[in-house]
């Protein structure tokens, strides 16, 4: 009998050479981001590779670790992935290809601190924390803490700047003008929308970024002034916002981004 099936094998092997291609390891349905845990990676006679194949020499991912590709068809399990079934993530502004199943985009208005001076991307990880004040029962007066509200939250937009490709600027004043974004574009789920909504209506919203890879969740208790400041029972003073000084200071940003913007211009 094993000499029967050896006699086979050799009937039926094709001679040639083989080359390593994508297959999807699992259903992968359209509008997906195409990631390393979809796909495995087998050896194919060369006269069965199917044109425009997706393989191995062919990066996944940006020089920032954002992915490159999304599906536009289902792709079923073990059939080759070709180019012809993807399309850039971002290419066409589809802000909907970058957003995992299950997520919706949410749009969070940030300064230059929050935006970590320009340096976050699309692809990034990021923890949202909340400062707020509120009336406290033990002391009577006015408490402020500061709580993890959400971790390991991806970005898929920096202003207008999609989870794509990285596109290099041009000219110094298209640098200049998009360093620092005005808006993080985030994928949570409805009810972590509804929990930042409501965080962002009633304290002030910080964004921190997380280094790449790391997978930690903090389970730490919210901070408190009276940590802070290592004074059991503290309260901090606090002033009244005005909205005065509020558009004061959003109209003399918008005054220094122009005279930036106006500046990178006359250096080119």
């Amino acid at each position: 009998m094993q000499e029967y099936i050896s006699q086979l094998q050799q009937k039926y092997k094709i001679k040639g050479k083989y080359v390593p291609v994508y297959i999807a390891s699992k259903y992968i349905p359209p509008y997906t981001v195409i990631k390393e845990d979809m796909l495995s990676i087998v050896e194919v006679p060369q006269q069965y590779l199917q044109p425009a194949a997706l393989t191995p020499d062919k990066k996944l991912r940006t020089a920032q670790g954002s992915y490159i590709y999304s599906s536009v068809v289902p792709i079923l399990q073990n059939e080759q992935v070709t180019l012809t079934k993807l399309c850039y993530v971002g290419t066409e502004k589809t802000l909907s290809l970058a957003l995992p199943p299950g997520k919706r985009a949410y749009t969070l208005l940030v300064d230059e601190s929050n935006a970590i001076s320009g340096l976050i991307r699309p692809g990034d990880y990021v923890d949202i924390l909340l400062t707020i004040d509120y009336s406290s029962r033990k002391s009577g007066g006015i408490a402020t803490k500061t709580f993890t509200l959400l971790q390991k939250v991806l970005v898929v937009a920096c202003g207008k700047e999609l989870l794509a490709p990285e596109k290099k600027a041009t000219t110094k004043s298209a640098a200049a003008e998009e360093s620092i974004p005005t808006s993080l574009t985030v994928a949570l789920s409805m009810n972590e929308i509804q929990k930042l909504i409501l965080a962002t209506y009633k304290g002030k919203i910080n964004v921190v970024l997380r280094p790449a890879g790391d997978e930690e969740i903090y389970l730490g208790p919210p901070y408190s002034f009276s940590e802070l400041i290592e004074e059991p029972g503290a309260v901090a003073i606090v002033e009244p916002k005005s909205d005065v000084a509020n558009i004061l200071r959003r109209i003399e940003e918008q005054v220094k981004k122009q005279i930036q913007k106006q500046r990178a211009e006359q250096q080119e």
